[in-house]
């Protein structure tokens, strides 16, 4: 297959499966939230156990996103495999990760053939932290207001 052909191909194919882990992932999410959330909403929890249920739902959602976006990487880290880019799914791994969080491995680079996906995995990991990012604002403003509402 023609290198650049292979790269779009493998690109838009691990991309259109991240946005599908990403959207999975805050689906479930808020389902969970939206389940936790009449508890702490109407009063049932009182003061510091109030405060402790959100806090145990911050850090939940938190590790539910970072172990969304490990998927992710994975993601990235089986296409480099794929193409042939590492022998080792340490090094596919490390590189993945190192490009998803813009980070960069300085140790280790993509053929000239492939380079590019790199900078895509780069720029697709900004946007789905920035999208993560996004969620945790959103609910710890709506926590801000129920509490707002309840004079707290």
């Amino acid at each position: 297959m023609n290198p650049v052909l292979e790269n779009w191909v493998g690109a838009l194919t691990v991309i259109v499966g991240t946005v599908l882990v990403q959207v999975n992932v805050q689906a479930v999410l808020l389902r969970i939230l939206a389940a936790r959330a009449p508890a702490v909403a109407d009063g049932g929890l009182a003061g510091r156990r109030t405060l402790r249920s959100l806090r145990i739902l911050s850090l939940a959602t938190v590790f539910v996103l970072i172990s969304g976006h490990l998927v992710q990487v994975a993601l990235w880290t089986l296409l480099y495999l794929a193409l042939g880019e590492f022998q080792h799914i340490q090094d596919a791994a490390y590189f993945s990760l190192a490009s998803f969080t813009t980070v960069g491995a300085a140790d280790l680079e993509l053929s000239r053939s492939h380079r590019v996906l790199g900078a895509l995995e780069a720029g697709i990991g900004m946007l789905l932290f920035g999208w993560s990012t996004a969620l945790l604002v959103s609910l710890a403003g709506r926590v801000q207001a129920q509490q707002a509402d309840r004079g707290e």
